[in-house]
C-alpha cells in the first residue's frame, strides 16, 4: 500500500521481490525497443531469410502493449510506429505504421485490461499475441489500400502477411516468456 501511495504500481515478479517502478520499466523497454529497431533495420532486413524472416520490433512491442494501460500503450504504439516509418527501409507512407501500431496497442491493452486469462496462462498470452499480430498486419494492409500504398495489395495479403505471421508465431512462445521474466511485468488489476 505504501508503494502504491508513492506511485510505484509494479506487481510482484516472484515471492518477496517487487518489480521495477513503471518509469524504470518503461526506460528499460525503451532501450530494448531501440535495440530491436536498430537490429531489425540494420541486420534482420539485410539477411535473406527463408520465408521473409522475423520482426523483432513486433516481438517486443506487442507483449509490451499488453502490459500497459490503454493510454500508455497507444503512446508506445505511436512511438514505435514513428520509428518504423522513418528507419530504413522506410519506403511507405509516413504515418502508416504510426496509425497501425497505435490502434493495435490500444485494442490489445483494452482487451488485456479486461482479461485475467493473460496473466494466468502463457498459452493464452501467446494466443493473444498472435491475434494482435494478425490484427496489426491486417490493419496495416487494409489501411494501406485505403491510403493508396502500393505495397498493401494482393501481394501483401497472399505473400508477406503469412510469412511475417509464421516467423513471429514460431518465435513468440520463446520470446514472450523471456520478456516477461526479464522485466518482471504483470498487469495490476484495479
Amino acid at each position: 500500500k505504501a508503494l502504491a501511495m508513492a506511485g510505484i504500481r509494479g506487481g510482484r515478479t516472484s515471492v518477496g521481490s517487487i518489480a521495477a517502478p513503471p518509469t524504470l520499466r518503461s526506460l528499460q523497454f525503451t532501450l530494448w525497443a531501440l535495440l530491436a529497431l536498430l537490429l531489425q533495420s540494420t541486420v534482420i532486413t539485410r539477411i535473406h531469410w527463408p520465408l521473409g524472416g522475423p520482426n523483432l520490433v513486433f516481438l517486443l512491442f506487442i507483449p509490451w502493449a499488453l502490459k500497459e494501460s490503454p493510454v500508455r500503450a497507444t503512446i508506445i504504439g505511436f512511438a514505435v510506429g514513428v520509428a518504423l516509418d522513418i528507419l530504413p527501409p522506410a519506403d511507405g507512407i509516413l504515418g502508416h505504421w504510426s496509425l497501425t501500431c497505435a490502434i493495435t496497442a490500444y485494442a490489445l491493452s483494452r482487451y488485456a485490461e479486461a482479461s485475467r486469462d493473460i496473466e494466468n496462462s502463457p498459452l493464452v498470452e501467446t494466443g493473444v499475441y498472435l491475434a494482435g499480430l494478425l490484427g496489426l498486419l491486417l490493419i496495416w494492409g487494409f489501411s494501406g489500400i485505403i491510403m493508396g500504398d502500393a505495397r498493401a495489395g494482393i501481394q501483401f495479403f497472399g505473400n508477406e502477411l503469412p510469412k511475417s505471421f509464421l516467423w513471429n508465431a514460431i518465435l513468440a512462445p520463446i520470446v514472450i516468456p523471456l520478456i516477461r521474466s526479464q522485466f518482471g511485468i504483470r498487469r495490476m488489476r484495479k
